[in-house]
């Protein structure tokens, strides 16, 4: 009966379809090795964090901590085993070894230069995907104008692509063998009659085949520049929907596809506050050219806007979507549209991830997602060497008074463990007091004015003056006062020495916080 209900219940798993995309998640990185400045342990669990990802994962990190490098391994697990090889740790010999565990329990791994299985659910947007598909700089290369095509072509035209090579393929190895036959009748005066009839009839049969190879290239060429027509307006219609979010005065014109041989060739014109501009300039335009009449900001936006409209092309949510810094320095005024479709797509898509050197940008980010749904990480490094920890990011990210606030009331509930903790929370009581106050009486203390000025202040101040009513509080806050700027200066012949008395420094951080209750 055991035996039943458990191949009934394996029967039901593999046919919801909902169990089986969660299955394909990302769960946990076990292992990086020789791969940009990561640690071969990478990540660093603690009590906050399990070390596991969850469908939503927002990653703070400075530049040059390993983002991007985070960016392109899961880049290279969609299917590019030979990217790695570029991110080879500095200084480092040893192989390159990667292992990333699923939801499912199985393992990825990556050793010898290649994967065992790849991700194809992976989706990643970074500047390797805007250099490789959408621009270089200002330019639009070849080989950009190759990846292009693949992208927006659809499955269709790519399977007529790959016809198209593979007949230029069989036309190239015809026309070879029909020249080598030429040289053989021409440059051998002494072959037998039936030998020069056979290739005669040789020469005669290639000769068939590359007219009707080129005939047959001839149309299905036509075929793919008719479905390529149908597929870049659909393309431009979804694209242009989300350029309204970002940066309305652009729009894609159209797309313009040629081949060489078999490689299909595709570049784009766009319509700038109504002006065509493109990246050769125009015939019959103004001649303006894109790279003249973008912001960086703007061809951040459409890069973003073009990868977005990718996104709708099969079901968001089988797909893991990667984006690497999707807000940069220059992008700053689209931060509410970003932040709005990256929810849209979090409540869709199979997995997100977000890494981000802007923690006011992660932040905002973090509070819009679901908290149980959600994991806030942080990128560290320490030395050449960098791990993947927890991030408290409301901590990390309140202001100088609040901060100090928060030291305060950490230290009366859970202590402090060294000397140095306790040193850094006497330190913290000065400025509480000073910013407490700056805020409350704003049009009382002047810039400058530091906690002995407005002690002063309110000392001198009279019954019509607002800071009258904090006379009163001037014996304690001379006190708590005293008591911190013994610490805030080194000073060899204190009569106290360095350590410091745990329920002397607990009396005067409650005094503090009593005190900021009632200024």
């Amino acid at each position: 009966m055991q035996i039943v209900q458990d191949l009934t219940k394996s029967h039901q798993a593999s046919n919801n379809p909902k169990q089986i995309s969660i299955s394909k998640m990302l769960k946990k990185i076990l292992e990086i090795e020789n791969v940009g400045p990561y640690s071969s342990n990478p990540v660093k669990s603690s009590k906050d964090w399990n070390g596991e990802f969850k469908s939503k994962n927002i990653i703070y990190g400075e530049n040059g901590v390993g983002k991007t490098t985070l960016a392109l391994i899961l880049t290279s697990l969609h299917g590019d085993d030979n990217l790695l090889k570029e991110k080879r740790t500095i200084g480092s010999s040893t192989p390159q070894k990667l292992r990333i565990l699923m939801a499912d329990g199985s393992i990825r791994k990556y050793t010898d230069n290649k994967w065992d299985k790849h991700c194809s659910e992976i989706n990643v947007f970074d500047v390797h995907y805007i250099e490789d598909n959408v621009y270089i700089g200002s330019s639009l290369l070849s080989e950009t104008r190759n990846n292009l095509f693949q992208i927006i072509a659809g499955e269709e035209g790519i399977q007529l692509k790959k016809k198209l090579e593979e007949l230029y393929g069989h036309l190239n190895d015809f026309r070879r063998a029909k020249t080598r036959i030429k040289n053989e009748l021409k440059s051998n005066e002494n072959l037998t009659q039936d030998v020069t009839k056979r290739l005669q009839e040789d020469l005669k049969f290639y000769t068939a085949e590359i007219k009707y190879k080129t005939n047959h290239i001839r149309q299905v060429n036509v075929e793919l520049g008719e479905y390529s027509q149908k597929t870049f307006e659909n393309n431009i219609e979804i694209i242009n929907k989300y350029l309204r979010y970002f940066t309305p005065h652009i729009r894609l014109e159209k797309f313009s596809k040629s081949h060489s041989g078999p490689r299909q060739l595709v570049s784009y014109s766009l319509s700038v506050s109504g002006e065509i501009v493109g990246f050769h300039g125009l015939k019959g335009g103004s001649g303006r050219k894109i790279k003249y009449s973008l912001s960086e900001g703007d061809k951040s936006a459409f890069a973003f806007s073009f990868f977005l409209a990718q996104l709708e092309k099969g079901d968001l949510s089988k797909k893991i979507v990667v984006f690497d810094d999707p807000i940069s320095s220059f992008d700053q005024a689209r931060r509410n549209a970003t932040i709005n479709q990256l929810m849209r797509i979090s409540s869709s898509c199979l997995q997100l991830f977000v890494s981000t050197h802007d923690i006011n940008f992660a932040k905002a980010l973090a509070r819009k997602f679901e908290a149980a749904s959600t994991v806030n990480l942080k990128i560290s490094k320490n030395s050449s060497t960098s791990h993947i920890v927890a991030h408290d990011i409301e901590n990390e990210t309140l202001s100088g008074v609040f901060k100090d606030i928060k030291v305060l009331s950490s230290y009366l509930n859970q202590g402090a463990s060294s000397e140095l903790e306790k040193r850094e929370v006497i330190r913290c009581i000065r400025p509480i007091l000073e910013g407490i106050l700056r805020i409350k009486y704003f049009n009382e203390i002047e810039r400058g004015e530091w906690l002995g000025d407005m002690l002063g202040k309110i000392d001198k101040s009279t019954p019509n003056d607002r800071l009258f009513r904090l006379k009163d509080l001037v014996p304690d806050i001379g006190e708590i006062n005293d008591y911190s700027k013994e610490f805030h200066h080194s000073d060899p012949t204190s009569p106290w020495g360095d350590t410091i008395n745990d329920e002397e420094l607990r009396i005067f951080v409650r005094r503090t916080l009593q005190t900021i209750d009632q200024i």
